[in-house]
């Protein structure tokens, strides 16, 4: 059962020599799976631990404060030029604040999301929120994180006109429907009992846009500043 996400966290499992020998599977599996942990546990459990939750986020804020003090003193150290110090720690303060920022953002819309999305399947009959997405036209191209800020922007445009579409759709055959059945008070009934769903529906929405814009937001962020940037400093102090 998985209690936590991790992010940015890696294990290596590191070469084991075994002089002795050891007879069967068992065994073996088992004396790997003893020394892994125990070498995970000794020295790998501090950059496990920054991984869970929001505190990758937060590492990287933090992070990003220090290479903008650090870098220039270390670049005034190696070869004098100040200026370029400030201008490497600039760049790693604005891009790894800024990803601390979006990856902070995206978890506080997830949690919206999951409200809204739990609301309107308590409120609405038929499937639920999740089978709906999965059934609607598009879902290929929604599919994990957008490569860039445009497809985000794109992938928004597409849910929410969708979403409309959708609701609308099931507003009119549900009024039609009753109609047939009773009337014009029946197709009242139904429009009226599709009043709370459609209340929550535009929160589900907006929801579900903001992730894929901040999503491609992150994608283009990634790529372009964060790694362009620690790799650029890199390369000027060492």
């Amino acid at each position: 059962m998985g209690l936590a996400q991790l992010q940015g966290s890696g294990i290596n499992l590191r070469e084991i020599v075994n002089r002795r020998g050891i007879l069967g599977w068992n065994k073996l599996c088992e004396f790997l799976a003893k020394e892994w942990l125990k070498d995970i546990k000794r020295n790998q459990l501090p950059n496990i631990l920054s991984g869970i939750g929001p505190t990758n986020a937060v590492l990287q804020l933090f992070q990003g404060i220090y290479d903008l003090f650090r870098l220039p003193i270390e670049q005034y150290n190696k070869d004098g030029r100040i200026i370029r110090g400030f201008q490497l720690g600039a760049q790693s303060f604005t891009a790894r604040t800024a990803l601390a920022a979006l990856e902070i953002t995206s978890r506080i819309i997830h949690l919206l999301q999951f409200t809204a999305e739990t609301t309107f399947d308590m409120l609405s009959a038929g499937p639920s929120m999740k089978k709906r997405k999965g059934g609607r036209q598009g879902k290929r191209r929604r599919q994990g994180r957008p490569k860039d800020l445009r497809e985000g922007v794109a992938n928004a445009y597409t849910i929410v006109r969708e979403g409309i579409n959708e609701s609308a759709n099931t507003l009119i055959e549900a009024a039609i429907t009753e109609h047939d059945q009773k009337g014009y008070s029946g197709a009242v009934g139904a429009v009226v009992r599709q009043i709370p769903q459609l209340v929550v529906c535009p929160a589900v929405l907006a929801t579900q846009a903001t992730t894929n814009i901040l999503g491609g937001a992150k994608s283009s962020l990634v790529p372009e500043a964060k790694l362009e940037a620690r790799d650029k400093w890199k390369q000027e102090i060492h």
